[in-house]
């Protein structure tokens, strides 16, 4: 005899699970503007209701965002690459300074004021201010400086060929470059000049103060130095004169010998 009895068991549970499938809700994802109806049987229907601007096709003006897109790209463009470096403002030519003297007596201070040129002098350095042109430019000027000659020209005219040899030896450095020289344009008192400044080459015991700069010149008394002691000069005269005194006698001391 066959018992039935394990069949109602599945027959239950085939039951249980169309029950839970009909009770879970079912949803639908509705997209733009929707109509929904109960159709015949219960049954949901979903019909897409086109608005008046999307019948005429493209009624909206989307060319506003544009503009929009095209900043945007620009501005990841600029996060990519980094901002802009500023270049640098180029930088003038180098040229000799213009400048107003305040002093007057500097430019002839233990010197002179010649015709064409003033100059100056410390224990070490000599200063002489040459008169140029009023027009007179950097590139305009060439100077000759060695150890005994020193000369301006401008635009390759001497001054004065006279103006060329100096009285007194020159202390010049030897450097890398000949043109390295100390000097500039200035104005004073509506003068244009050309300053030039140099080093004498003298024992380091001895200050050497200069009477004149060329042989044209006329010498400057030693009343004129300012820096230049009196009691200092009476006595290196003195030793001057006593070694010289020595000397004489000396010689004359000395036996004549024959020659031949």
């Amino acid at each position: 005899m066959v018992d039935y009895s394990k069949w109602d068991k599945l027959a239950m549970e085939v039951d249980e699970e169309e029950d839970d499938a009909n009770r879970a809700p079912k949803v639908t994802k509705l997209e733009g503007k929707t109509e929904v109806r109960v159709g015949k049987g219960g049954e949901l229907e979903f019909k897409k209701v086109e608005t008046a601007a999307a019948a005429k096709g493209s009624g909206l003006d989307y060319s506003k965002w544009d503009k929009i897109e095209v900043s945007d790209s620009e501005s990841e463009e600029e996060e990519e690459e980094g901002p802009e470096e500023t270049a640098p403002p180029p930088v003038a030519a180098a040229t000799s300074s213009v400048v107003t003297l305040l002093e007057p007596t500097s430019l002839d201070e233990n010197g002179a004021s010649r015709e064409q040129y003033y100059w100056s002098q410390t224990p070490s350095d000599v200063t002489v201010h040459f008169k140029v042109p009023p027009a007179t430019r950097g590139k305009d000027v060439t100077i000759t400086l060695d150890t005994q000659t020193l000369s301006v020209s401008i635009s390759n005219t001497p001054l004065n060929p006279a103006l060329t040899t100096t009285c007194y030896p020159i202390d010049v450095a030897p450097t890398a470059d000949p043109t390295d020289i100390d000097w500039e344009i200035l104005t004073h008192n509506s003068e244009r000049l050309v300053r030039v400044t140099f080093k004498k080459k003298s024992p380091s015991t001895v200050t050497p103060w200069w009477d004149r700069i060329y042989p044209t010149e006329d010498r400057i008394p030693p009343s004129a130095i300012k820096g230049r002691s009196t009691a200092k000069a009476a006595e290196s005269k003195r030793v001057w004169d006593e070694a010289h005194k020595q000397f004489r006698e000396k010689i004359k001391q000395m036996k004549k010998h024959p020659v031949g």
